[in-house]
């Protein structure tokens, strides 16, 4: 993305990530909801802010898979 191109537009990465998102709303995990909303709004190109979006959703996923139970 550095040359200054528009990145090409992908809708069935944009699906997916809606899909995974609503998913994870309905089965109340709400980290894993909020790095899906993040990256819809990173591949819908709404982000004002692409690479701190991005720490954002490491983040969401980082605590999201920190409240795992440990075996």
């Amino acid at each position: 993305m550095s040359s200054g191109a528009p990145e090409a537009f992908h809708p069935e990465r944009v699906a997916y990530y809606e899909a995974a998102g609503w998913r994870a709303y309905y089965d109340h995990r709400w980290l894993r909801a909020l790095a899906a909303k993040t990256v819809d709004r990173i591949t819908g190109r709404y982000s004002t802010d692409v690479a701190g979006d991005w720490r954002l959703v490491e983040t969401y996923l980082q605590q999201a898979y920190q409240a795992v139970p440990q075996g």
